[in-house]
């Protein structure tokens, strides 16, 4: 099972994925709250890749 972590702001919108639950290893990534970055995270593949 996944888990993911959507915390939306005016300004940010925070994302967070629980990699492995055993270890608690968790990934992060922070976007604009503009629609620019919204794309960016609809583009996003399915494999929660959170890097640049």
């Amino acid at each position: 099972m996944m888990f993911i972590g959507i915390d939306i702001s005016k300004e940010k919108i925070d994302l967070s994925w629980l990699r492995d639950q055993l270890t608690n290893k968790i990934k992060t990534k922070v976007f604009k709250n503009k629609r620019q970055d919204f794309v960016k995270i609809l583009n996003s593949d399915n494999k929660c890749n959170f890097s640049d």
